[in-house]
């Protein structure tokens, strides 16, 4: 059996091995040696004794139970023998538990001897940047000690801390320092300043400069992940406006953002006048809303703000909510013989502020809508033919007027029909006398 051959198999005897034991807490790249031992012993038998043995070894789960009796000595550092726990803090300070190395570490020898191993083992494209230690492992090292920490150990899930709580933030165009979290497998490394590469602490094993697969670590993919953007680094500013519209006579939608640099988690909104108005969250964000009138509700401001792990943000007013139409549907005439005056007025509401203690009454006229409406005008006979369609554009506050020849209509009932593309329509019965 040639080289090529013992390090496939190897690397399939690993593969099986880890599935196995894929429930540890932390995985020790140290089996690759208790491996190594076993196949050596079964290829120095004969051809026909060797492929039984190998056979049996990757079915049997004999085999693996005894395989895994080494985990204790073998996968650390789930055992806290030789460590003292101790609490270390991600940049936005977040508590994290660690591992302080108290313990008798590897000597020189023996350092000497897993740095070569491993140099030897990857026919030295990777290049050796730190002693093999118990004192700190790929969490710590890319998370923590990298940033000019003391060393320590980092097991899972104290690595998820660094950027569920916004410390880090992943990127897309990854560059020198960024944090790299290896998919599908236990590890933790940072990019390089040699393009490509990464460098990372290999459990208890030296620190190696190397390749993203040129390590003992399988991986199903890559996430990076960088320090925020300073600029970003406070509470959000207030939300933007995606959404607001009326529904129908009952309801309001509403949809805020903010910009995702500032990692909003949620937001919060508010009426003038919450009895009046219910409002009811459409996702968990509680970006998108819903709100619905009561029987008799007042008009009023639709607020929001956003938040962040900085705190929350200014609120910022979204829209008008109101129970009446936007606007008012009259005719000059009616009866009419010849030419029907149709207008439409914007309603305006009276607003009441009210200055402090002292209650101070003071009113305006505003317009229920900030920006005017478009018109669909439609005269309909009472057989449900149109004989007039039209659409206009409001005039903001100013009245739309329209006039419609009707003088060549049969005498008899028609129905004028107005409608904006936010409510319900208005009609009223046009009676057209010659």
């Amino acid at each position: 059996m040639d080289e090529a051959n013992l390090i496939d198999l190897l690397k399939e005897i690993r593969k099986k091995y880890y599935l196995k034991l894929g429930n540890s807490t932390e995985y020790c790249v140290k089996d690759y040696f208790v491996l190594s031992d076993l196949v050596n012993k079964i290829t120095k038998k004969p051809l026909e004794k060797k492929l039984d043995e190998l056979n049996l070894f990757l079915s049997a789960d004999t085999v693996f139970q005894s395989i895994a009796s080494i985990k204790p000595q073998f996968l650390a550092i789930s055992e806290t023998s030789g460590y003292s726990q101790i609490t270390i803090y991600t940049p936005k300070g977040t508590s994290v538990s660690a591992l302080k190395f108290v313990g008798t570490d590897y000597n020189s020898s023996e350092k000497n001897e897993l740095k070569n191993y491993w140099l030897n083992y990857y026919n030295n494209r990777i290049t050796f940047k730190g002693e093999a230690t118990y004192a700190y492992n790929c969490h710590a090292y890319a998370w923590y000690c990298s940033e000019g920490h003391s060393y320590v150990w980092i097991n899972t899930p104290g690595d998820d801390t660094f950027w569920n709580d916004g410390s880090y933030v992943l990127t897309n165009t990854p560059d020198e320092n960024c944090k790299v979290s290896y998919l599908g497998c236990d590890h933790s490394a940072i990019t390089s300043s040699r393009n490509g590469y990464f460098i990372s602490k290999w459990a208890d094993l030296p620190l190696f400069e190397h390749l993203p697969e040129d390590c003992p670590f399988a991986y199903t993919g890559l996430k990076y992940y960088t320090y925020p953007d300073p600029t970003y680094n406070t509470v959000p500013p207030k939300p933007s406006v995606k959404t607001f519209r009326k529904d129908n006579d009952q309801s309001f939608t509403a949809a805020v953002s903010c910009d995702s640099r500032y990692n909003v988690d949620q937001y919060e909104w508010k009426s003038d006048y919450p009895s009046d108005w219910s409002i009811v969250a459409q996702n968990a964000s509680k970006s998108s809303v819903k709100v619905y009138r009561s029987s008799s509700p007042r008009s009023c401001n639709l607020s929001a703000r956003a938040h962040n792990s900085y705190g929350w943000g200014e609120w910022q007013v979204i829209g008008w909510l109101y129970a009446s139409s936007t606007y008012s549907l009259s005719v000059l005439q009616n009866p009419v013989s010849s030419t029907l005056q149709v207008q439409i007025a914007p309603n305006a509401e009276t607003q009441t502020l009210q200055d402090g203690a002292f209650a101070m009454e003071v009113t305006k006229q505003r317009p229920i809508l900030s920006k005017p409406s478009t018109y669909s005008i439609g005269l309909y006979s009472s057989t449900g033919t149109c004989v007039y369609q039209n659409t206009v554009k409001g005039q903001g506050e100013s009245a739309v007027n329209l006039n419609i020849d009707v003088s060549s209509l049969l005498n008899g009932i028609y129905i004028l029909h107005v409608k904006t593309a936010d409510e319900d329509a208005q009609t009223l019965n046009i009676v057209v006398k010659h």
